[in-house]
Protein backbone atom coordinates (compact mmCIF):
# COMPACT_ATOMS: atom_id res chain seq x y z
CA UNK A 1 0.00 0.00 0.00
CA UNK A 2 2.76 2.38 0.71
CA UNK A 3 4.36 1.90 -2.76
CA UNK A 4 1.12 2.00 -4.43
CA UNK A 5 0.43 5.30 -2.71
CA UNK A 6 3.77 6.70 -3.56
CA UNK A 7 3.26 6.01 -6.90
CA UNK A 8 0.02 7.97 -6.91
CA UNK A 9 1.50 11.22 -5.45
CA UNK A 10 3.76 11.33 -8.17
CA UNK A 11 1.08 10.93 -10.70
CA UNK A 12 -2.07 12.53 -9.16
CA UNK A 13 -0.18 16.40 -8.89
CA UNK A 14 -3.90 18.36 -9.17
CA UNK A 15 -7.16 18.20 -8.04
CA UNK A 16 -9.89 18.69 -9.95
CA UNK A 17 -12.38 19.14 -7.34
CA UNK A 18 -10.29 21.94 -6.16
CA UNK A 19 -12.12 25.53 -7.33
CA UNK A 20 -10.46 29.37 -7.20
CA UNK A 21 -13.16 31.86 -5.27
CA UNK A 22 -12.96 35.76 -6.78
CA UNK A 23 -13.68 37.57 -3.81
CA UNK A 24 -13.32 41.73 -2.87
CA UNK A 25 -12.18 41.00 0.69
CA UNK A 26 -9.56 43.05 2.65
CA UNK A 27 -5.88 40.08 2.61
CA UNK A 28 -5.30 39.25 6.31
CA UNK A 29 -3.27 41.42 8.67
CA UNK A 30 -0.82 39.95 10.61
CA UNK A 31 -2.76 39.00 13.55
CA UNK A 32 -5.79 37.73 11.68
CA UNK A 33 -2.99 35.34 10.17
CA UNK A 34 -2.52 34.53 13.52
CA UNK A 35 -6.12 34.13 15.40
CA UNK A 36 -7.86 34.23 12.20
CA UNK A 37 -10.87 36.61 10.65
CA UNK A 38 -14.12 37.63 12.28
CA UNK A 39 -16.65 36.55 9.87
CA UNK A 40 -19.60 38.43 11.54
CA UNK A 41 -17.78 41.81 9.79
CA UNK A 42 -17.03 42.89 6.25
CA UNK A 43 -13.77 43.84 5.13
CA UNK A 44 -13.86 45.10 1.41
CA UNK A 45 -10.59 45.76 -0.24
CA UNK A 46 -10.25 47.93 -3.54
CA UNK A 47 -8.19 45.29 -5.09
CA UNK A 48 -8.98 41.53 -6.55
CA UNK A 49 -8.03 38.90 -4.20
CA UNK A 50 -8.72 34.93 -4.27
CA UNK A 51 -9.50 32.02 -2.00
CA UNK A 52 -10.03 28.71 -2.67
CA UNK A 53 -12.34 25.91 -2.23
CA UNK A 54 -11.92 21.76 -3.11
CA UNK A 55 -15.58 21.38 -1.99
CA UNK A 56 -18.18 23.22 -3.96
CA UNK A 57 -21.50 20.75 -4.69
CA UNK A 58 -24.25 21.79 -6.76
CA UNK A 59 -26.54 19.55 -5.64
CA UNK A 60 -28.66 22.36 -3.48
CA UNK A 61 -32.16 21.47 -2.60
CA UNK A 62 -33.07 25.07 -2.92
CA UNK A 63 -32.12 27.49 -5.55
CA UNK A 64 -32.81 31.17 -7.26
CA UNK A 65 -33.31 31.90 -10.73
CA UNK A 66 -33.79 31.79 -13.23
CA UNK A 67 -31.41 34.75 -14.56
CA UNK A 68 -30.29 36.08 -17.56
CA UNK A 69 -26.87 36.75 -16.39
CA UNK A 70 -24.43 36.24 -13.94
CA UNK A 71 -24.06 39.65 -13.10
CA UNK A 72 -27.77 39.35 -12.53
CA UNK A 73 -26.95 36.88 -9.58
CA UNK A 74 -24.56 38.68 -7.87
CA UNK A 75 -26.94 41.90 -7.99
CA UNK A 76 -29.54 39.92 -6.70
CA UNK A 77 -27.99 38.32 -4.04
CA UNK A 78 -26.78 42.04 -2.85
CA UNK A 79 -30.53 43.08 -3.18
CA UNK A 80 -32.46 41.27 -0.57
CA UNK A 81 -35.89 43.16 -1.15
CA UNK A 82 -35.35 42.46 -5.05
CA UNK A 83 -34.59 39.02 -4.98
CA UNK A 84 -36.84 36.49 -5.45
CA UNK A 85 -37.52 33.55 -3.01
CA UNK A 86 -35.65 30.32 -3.48
CA UNK A 87 -37.59 27.29 -4.86
CA UNK A 88 -37.06 23.58 -5.08
CA UNK A 89 -34.19 22.59 -7.81
CA UNK A 90 -36.54 19.61 -8.45
CA UNK A 91 -34.91 17.39 -11.39
CA UNK A 92 -32.44 20.45 -12.33
CA UNK A 93 -29.38 19.31 -13.84
CA UNK A 94 -26.87 22.09 -13.04
CA UNK A 95 -23.17 22.60 -13.41
CA UNK A 96 -21.07 25.15 -11.52
CA UNK A 97 -20.31 28.60 -13.92
CA UNK A 98 -18.31 30.35 -10.79
CA UNK A 99 -17.83 31.55 -7.23
CA UNK A 100 -17.41 34.88 -5.88
CA UNK A 101 -16.93 36.50 -2.47
CA UNK A 102 -19.09 40.05 -2.88
CA UNK A 103 -19.49 42.46 0.03
CA UNK A 104 -19.01 39.69 2.48
CA UNK A 105 -21.59 36.95 0.76
CA UNK A 106 -20.12 33.77 -0.71
CA UNK A 107 -22.26 33.69 -4.17
CA UNK A 108 -22.52 30.35 -5.99
CA UNK A 109 -23.22 30.69 -9.56
CA UNK A 110 -24.64 27.56 -11.86
CA UNK A 111 -26.34 27.11 -15.30
CA UNK A 112 -28.42 24.68 -16.84
CA UNK A 113 -26.54 21.40 -18.31
CA UNK A 114 -28.73 21.59 -21.06
CA UNK A 115 -28.89 25.89 -21.66
CA UNK A 116 -25.50 27.73 -20.45
CA UNK A 117 -27.50 31.11 -20.73
CA UNK A 118 -29.40 30.65 -18.12
CA UNK A 119 -28.44 31.21 -14.49
CA UNK A 120 -28.96 30.08 -10.98
CA UNK A 121 -27.94 31.37 -7.79
CA UNK A 122 -26.80 30.04 -3.83
CA UNK A 123 -25.77 32.49 -1.62
CA UNK A 124 -25.01 33.41 2.13
CA UNK A 125 -22.65 35.62 4.37
CA UNK A 126 -19.51 34.31 4.93
CA UNK A 127 -20.07 34.61 8.48
CA UNK A 128 -22.36 31.67 7.98
CA UNK A 129 -19.63 29.46 6.21
CA UNK A 130 -19.24 27.01 9.04
CA UNK A 131 -22.41 26.68 10.05
CA UNK A 132 -23.64 26.27 6.75
CA UNK A 133 -20.34 23.79 6.27
CA UNK A 134 -19.18 25.10 3.59
CA UNK A 135 -15.24 25.07 3.09
CA UNK A 136 -13.12 27.51 1.69
CA UNK A 137 -9.21 28.63 2.66
CA UNK A 138 -8.27 30.20 5.75
CA UNK A 139 -5.83 32.07 3.97
CA UNK A 140 -6.65 35.01 0.55
CA UNK A 141 -4.51 35.48 -1.64
CA UNK A 142 -3.44 38.59 -4.03
CA UNK A 143 -3.10 36.72 -7.05
CA UNK A 144 -4.91 33.91 -8.91
CA UNK A 145 -1.25 32.08 -9.36
CA UNK A 146 -0.27 32.31 -5.99
CA UNK A 147 -3.71 31.02 -4.84
CA UNK A 148 -3.59 27.85 -7.01
CA UNK A 149 -0.07 27.32 -6.21
CA UNK A 150 -1.71 26.76 -2.51
CA UNK A 151 -4.62 24.72 -3.48
CA UNK A 152 -2.38 22.24 -5.31
CA UNK A 153 -0.25 21.74 -2.28
CA UNK A 154 -2.97 21.61 0.24
CA UNK A 155 -4.78 19.23 -2.06
CA UNK A 156 -2.34 17.10 -3.67
CA UNK A 157 -2.86 13.38 -2.83
CA UNK A 158 0.54 13.42 -0.82
CA UNK A 159 -1.36 16.36 1.78
CA UNK A 160 -4.46 14.66 2.15
CA UNK A 161 -2.90 11.20 2.90
CA UNK A 162 -0.52 12.69 5.59
CA UNK A 163 -3.17 14.80 6.78
CA UNK A 164 -5.34 11.35 7.12
CA UNK A 165 -2.21 9.57 8.90
CA UNK A 166 -1.68 12.27 11.34
CA UNK A 167 -6.11 11.83 11.90
CA UNK A 168 -4.97 8.54 12.57
CA UNK A 169 -2.30 8.45 14.73
CA UNK A 170 -3.82 10.82 17.17
CA UNK A 171 -6.93 7.95 17.25
CA UNK A 172 -4.35 5.80 19.65
CA UNK A 173 -6.10 7.74 22.16
CA UNK A 174 -9.11 5.42 21.54
CA UNK A 175 -7.23 3.26 23.48
CA UNK A 176 -8.01 5.85 26.22
CA UNK A 177 -12.04 5.37 26.39
CA UNK A 178 -11.68 1.52 26.36
CA UNK A 179 -9.40 1.66 29.35
CA UNK A 180 -12.17 4.16 30.88
CA UNK A 181 -14.88 1.38 29.87
CA UNK A 182 -12.91 -1.57 31.44
CA UNK A 183 -11.90 0.55 35.17
CA UNK A 184 -16.22 1.07 34.94
CA UNK A 185 -16.42 -3.05 33.75
CA UNK A 186 -14.22 -3.61 37.07
CA UNK A 187 -16.13 -1.71 39.91
CA UNK A 188 -19.43 -3.35 38.56
CA UNK A 189 -18.63 -7.17 38.09
CA UNK A 190 -18.95 -8.41 41.29
CA UNK A 191 -22.45 -6.98 41.32
CA UNK A 192 -23.19 -8.89 37.82
CA UNK A 193 -24.14 -12.69 37.15
CA UNK A 194 -21.23 -14.87 36.11
CA UNK A 195 -23.00 -15.42 32.53
CA UNK A 196 -22.79 -11.11 32.69
CA UNK A 197 -19.05 -11.10 33.93
CA UNK A 198 -18.27 -13.62 30.81
CA UNK A 199 -19.77 -11.39 28.31
CA UNK A 200 -18.60 -8.47 29.61
CA UNK A 201 -14.86 -9.71 29.91
CA UNK A 202 -15.31 -11.21 25.85
CA UNK A 203 -16.46 -7.78 24.80
CA UNK A 204 -13.64 -6.08 26.25
CA UNK A 205 -11.29 -7.99 24.73
CA UNK A 206 -12.68 -8.63 21.23
CA UNK A 207 -12.65 -4.62 21.64
CA UNK A 208 -9.08 -4.26 22.54
CA UNK A 209 -7.97 -6.61 19.89
CA UNK A 210 -9.82 -4.83 17.31
CA UNK A 211 -8.03 -1.22 18.49
CA UNK A 212 -4.50 -3.03 18.92
CA UNK A 213 -4.94 -4.24 15.52
CA UNK A 214 -5.83 -0.83 13.94
CA UNK A 215 -3.47 0.73 15.89
CA UNK A 216 -0.67 -1.09 14.79
CA UNK A 217 -1.78 -0.89 11.44
CA UNK A 218 -1.79 2.37 11.23
CA UNK A 219 1.65 2.74 12.47
CA UNK A 220 3.68 0.46 10.21
CA UNK A 221 1.87 1.93 7.26
CA UNK A 222 2.98 5.15 8.58
CA UNK A 223 6.44 3.69 9.04
CA UNK A 224 6.37 2.17 5.27
CA UNK A 225 5.23 5.50 3.84
CA UNK A 226 8.63 7.27 5.49
CA UNK A 227 10.85 4.61 3.96
CA UNK A 228 9.42 5.84 0.73
CA UNK A 229 10.55 9.07 1.23
CA UNK A 230 7.16 10.41 2.16
CA UNK A 231 7.27 11.32 5.41
CA UNK A 232 10.06 13.83 6.65
CA UNK A 233 12.27 12.12 9.33
CA UNK A 234 10.93 14.79 12.07
CA UNK A 235 7.41 13.11 11.54
CA UNK A 236 8.74 9.45 12.65
CA UNK A 237 10.61 11.46 15.91
CA UNK A 238 7.31 13.01 16.55
CA UNK A 239 5.63 9.68 16.44
CA UNK A 240 8.30 7.77 18.40
CA UNK A 241 7.89 10.39 20.87
CA UNK A 242 4.14 10.33 21.44
CA UNK A 243 4.67 6.64 21.61
CA UNK A 244 7.50 6.70 24.19
CA UNK A 245 4.79 9.57 26.16
CA UNK A 246 8.09 11.97 25.93
CA UNK A 247 7.76 15.44 25.13
CA UNK A 248 10.31 17.93 23.99
CA UNK A 249 11.72 21.22 23.84
CA UNK A 250 14.38 22.02 20.80
CA UNK A 251 15.04 19.78 18.08
CA UNK A 252 18.24 17.07 20.13
CA UNK A 253 17.25 14.02 21.69
CA UNK A 254 19.09 15.81 24.78
CA UNK A 255 15.67 18.12 25.74
CA UNK A 256 13.64 15.45 25.57
CA UNK A 257 11.50 15.44 28.60
CA UNK A 258 8.38 13.55 30.18
CA UNK A 259 4.98 14.08 29.12
CA UNK A 260 2.61 14.81 31.68
CA UNK A 261 0.97 11.23 30.97
CA UNK A 262 4.27 9.21 31.39
CA UNK A 263 2.63 5.85 31.46
CA UNK A 264 3.51 3.37 28.57
CA UNK A 265 0.56 0.62 28.24
CA UNK A 266 1.34 -2.94 26.66
CA UNK A 267 0.04 -1.73 23.23
CA UNK A 268 2.82 1.15 23.57
CA UNK A 269 5.55 -0.98 24.04
CA UNK A 270 4.46 -3.13 21.37
CA UNK A 271 3.77 0.17 18.78
CA UNK A 272 7.50 1.02 19.47
CA UNK A 273 9.35 -2.14 19.12
CA UNK A 274 7.03 -2.65 15.54
CA UNK A 275 7.93 1.08 13.98
CA UNK A 276 11.99 0.52 14.36
CA UNK A 277 11.60 -3.06 13.08
CA UNK A 278 10.00 -1.32 10.09
CA UNK A 279 12.10 1.89 10.12
CA UNK A 280 15.36 0.99 12.26
CA UNK A 281 17.61 0.74 8.97
CA UNK A 282 16.40 4.34 7.40
CA UNK A 283 16.64 6.25 10.03
CA UNK A 284 19.48 4.84 12.50
CA UNK A 285 22.27 7.29 10.51
CA UNK A 286 24.50 9.69 11.69
CA UNK A 287 22.35 12.90 11.51
CA UNK A 288 19.67 11.18 14.10
CA UNK A 289 22.54 9.58 16.63
CA UNK A 290 21.26 11.87 19.78
CA UNK A 291 17.80 10.43 19.09
CA UNK A 292 18.44 6.64 18.45
CA UNK A 293 21.18 6.77 21.15
CA UNK A 294 18.37 8.11 23.71
CA UNK A 295 16.00 6.16 22.91
CA UNK A 296 18.18 2.32 23.16
CA UNK A 297 19.43 3.78 26.51
CA UNK A 298 15.52 3.83 27.40
CA UNK A 299 14.86 0.76 25.63
CA UNK A 300 17.60 -1.30 27.67
CA UNK A 301 16.68 0.09 30.67
CA UNK A 302 12.87 -1.15 29.88
CA UNK A 303 14.35 -4.41 29.23
CA UNK A 304 15.60 -4.59 32.36
CA UNK A 305 12.79 -3.41 33.99
CA UNK A 306 10.88 -6.49 35.73
CA UNK A 307 8.14 -4.48 36.60
CA UNK A 308 7.29 -4.87 33.18
CA UNK A 309 6.04 -8.60 31.75
CA UNK A 310 8.74 -10.72 30.14
CA UNK A 311 6.99 -10.35 26.63
CA UNK A 312 8.03 -7.24 26.38
CA UNK A 313 11.13 -7.35 27.98
CA UNK A 314 12.08 -9.72 25.06
CA UNK A 315 10.47 -7.57 22.21
CA UNK A 316 12.89 -4.97 23.54
CA UNK A 317 15.73 -7.44 23.85
CA UNK A 318 15.52 -8.49 20.08
CA UNK A 319 14.77 -4.77 19.16
CA UNK A 320 18.34 -4.13 20.60
CA UNK A 321 20.06 -7.38 19.35
CA UNK A 322 18.47 -6.40 15.56
CA UNK A 323 20.38 -2.76 15.63
CA UNK A 324 23.73 -4.72 17.39
CA UNK A 325 22.94 -7.20 13.74
CA UNK A 326 22.79 -3.71 11.76
CA UNK A 327 19.06 -3.98 11.24
CA UNK A 328 19.73 -7.70 9.74
CA UNK A 329 17.04 -10.43 11.28
CA UNK A 330 18.66 -14.07 12.29
CA UNK A 331 15.88 -15.88 10.16
CA UNK A 332 14.67 -14.56 6.57
CA UNK A 333 10.78 -13.12 6.95
CA UNK A 334 8.45 -13.22 4.84
CA UNK A 335 8.13 -9.84 3.74
CA UNK A 336 5.28 -7.62 1.67
CA UNK A 337 5.79 -8.39 -1.97
CA UNK A 338 6.10 -4.91 -4.37
CA UNK A 339 3.82 -4.22 -6.97
CA UNK A 340 7.09 -5.12 -9.40
CA UNK A 341 7.95 -8.37 -7.99
CA UNK A 342 3.87 -9.13 -8.10
CA UNK A 343 3.96 -8.66 -11.90
CA UNK A 344 7.44 -10.40 -12.44
CA UNK A 345 5.84 -13.72 -10.66
CA UNK A 346 2.52 -13.21 -12.78
CA UNK A 347 4.69 -13.27 -15.69
CA UNK A 348 6.54 -16.04 -14.85
CA UNK A 349 3.41 -18.29 -13.66
CA UNK A 350 1.81 -17.21 -17.17
CA UNK A 351 5.18 -18.46 -19.11
CA UNK A 352 5.45 -21.84 -17.04
CA UNK A 353 1.63 -22.23 -17.84
CA UNK A 354 2.35 -22.06 -21.61
CA UNK A 355 5.76 -24.01 -21.64
CA UNK A 356 3.35 -26.85 -20.00
CA UNK A 357 0.71 -26.18 -22.35
CA UNK A 358 3.15 -27.02 -25.16
CA UNK A 359 4.92 -29.83 -23.72
CA UNK A 360 1.11 -31.73 -23.83
CA UNK A 361 0.47 -30.58 -27.36
CA UNK A 362 -2.90 -29.26 -26.21
CA UNK A 363 -4.62 -32.05 -25.15
CA UNK A 364 -3.83 -35.10 -22.57
CA UNK A 365 -2.34 -38.40 -22.78
CA UNK A 366 -4.44 -40.99 -24.75
CA UNK A 367 -3.54 -44.80 -24.57
CA UNK A 368 -4.24 -47.52 -26.57
CA UNK A 369 -7.90 -47.51 -28.68
CA UNK A 370 -7.65 -43.59 -28.11
CA UNK A 371 -8.81 -44.14 -24.44
CA UNK A 372 -7.37 -42.00 -21.71
CA UNK A 373 -5.56 -43.46 -18.73
CA UNK A 374 -8.41 -43.06 -16.29
CA UNK A 375 -10.96 -45.84 -17.25
CA UNK A 376 -11.98 -47.87 -19.98
CA UNK A 377 -10.65 -49.79 -22.54
CA UNK A 378 -6.89 -50.12 -22.10
CA UNK A 379 -7.16 -48.13 -18.38
CA UNK A 380 -4.76 -48.17 -16.11
CA UNK A 381 -6.41 -48.23 -13.04
CA UNK A 382 -6.59 -51.33 -11.31
CA UNK A 383 -3.96 -52.85 -13.02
Amino acid sequence: YAELCSRLSLKTIENPFVKIIESDEEPLTDDELVGGRDMSTISIGNITTYRWSNDVAVNDAEIIGPFSSPEECIEMAGNATKCPQPEARGDKELVLHSIKIVRGVFIKIMTLDNDLDTFFTVFFPMSRAKEIGQQFSDAIFLSERECSKDSTKANSFKSILLNKCEDEFKKQDIFVTWQSDKKAYDKSKSKLKAAERLGGEKELEFRRMEIKKQMLGNILFIGELYKKGMLKARIMIFCVNDILKKGQKGTKAVHLIESENGEMDEEDHEAVCKLFITIGSTIDTATMHSHMTYYFNKMKRMSNDKRLNSRVRFMYKDLMELRNNNWKARRETETTKTLDEIRRDVEKEERLAAQQSQSHGGGGYRGSGGMDRRGGHGSMIGR
